[in-house]
C-alpha cells in the first residue's frame, strides 16, 4: 500500500486528475478568486450606482471634459471597465482551475495576472478614497494569494509532484 503523500494533511484532501492529493491550502486560493472575483464585479457596479461619484472621478482626472456630453462619457467609461473586469474575472477562474489540477504554467500565470492587478489597481486608488480601500483590500487579497501559491511547501510539493508525473508519461 503506499504511503500517504507528505503534503497532505489530517482532512481528506481530494485528488485531482492525475491522482496527487491537492493539499488543504488550495482551499484557500479559490476563496481568494472568489474575493478577488467579486470585487471585480463589484466595482463596475458601484460606478453605475453612484453615477454622480464617478463622473466627479471622472472630471477630476480629465477636466477637458467638462463641456462635453456626460452621458456618452459615463456609458464608454463603464463599458471600459465592465469588459475589462470581466476578461479579468474569466482570466483568473481560468488560472485558478487550472492551478487546482496542478498545471505550473497556470501558476506561473497566475502570479502574472496577481502581481499585473496589483500595479494596475494603483491607477484606481488615486481615484478616491472609495476606490483606495477597494484597491487596499484587492492588493492583500493577491498578496495572501501570491503566498500560497509560492511559500507553502505542501503547495509546491503538489506542483512539483504534477510535473513529475506528467515527465514520467513523456
Amino acid at each position: 500500500m503506499e504511503s500517504p503523500s507528505r503534503h497532505q494533511d489530517s482532512s481528506s484532501a481530494p485528488a485531482t486528475s492525475r491522482g496527487v492529493a491537492r493539499p488543504a491550502a488550495l482551499r484557500w486560493l479559490v476563496l481568494g478568486s472568489v474575493l478577488s472575483g467579486i470585487l471585480l464585479i463589484g466595482l463596475p457596479l458601484r460606478m453605475i450606482i453612484d453615477r454622480d461619484g464617478t463622473m466627479a472621478a471622472i472630471q477630476r482626472d480629465q477636466p477637458g471634459l467638462d463641456g462635453q456630453a456626460p452621458g456618452i462619457v459615463f456609458a464608454l467609461v463603464i463599458a471600459y471597465t465592465a469588459v475589462l473586469h470581466a476578461i479579468a474575472v474569466a482570466l483568473l477562474v481560468w488560472f485558478t482551475i487550472k492551478v487546482l489540477r496542478g498545471r505550473g504554467w497556470a501558476r506561473i500565470a497566475l502570479t502574472v495576472y496577481l502581481v499585473a492587478a496589483s500595479i494596475l489597481g494603483l491607477n484606481s486608488a488615486g481615484k478616491g478614497i472609495d476606490f483606495l480601500l477597494v484597491v487596499i483590500g484587492a492588493n492583500l487579497v493577491h498578496l495572501i494569494m501570491l503566498g500560497l501559491l509560492w511559500l507553502l511547501p505542501s503547495v509546491r510539493a503538489f506542483f512539483a509532484e504534477h510535473r513529475a508525473a506528467r515527465l514520467v508519461r513523456r
